[in-house]
């Protein structure tokens, strides 16, 4: 069992360390000349509301 915790170790740390290796990339530029043209877009879902079941010597207000 351990030689196998081992192997996988091996194998995963350096797609780890390249992961981490990597920069996100900037968008401030895109998003200062494409800003005018960003929409915000919502939407709402009304749904019908289901009869809870009663529950027996409860008393109600």
């Amino acid at each position: 069992m351990a030689r196998v915790l081992f192997i996988c170790l091996l194998l995963g740390l350096p797609s780890a360390l390249v992961a981490q290796g990597r920069e996100l990339p900037d968008f401030t530029e895109l998003a200062e000349r494409q800003g005018p043209t960003v929409v915000n877009i919502s939407t709402t879902q009304m749904r019908e509301r289901r009869a809870s079941p009663q529950i027996p010597n409860l008393e109600e207000d």
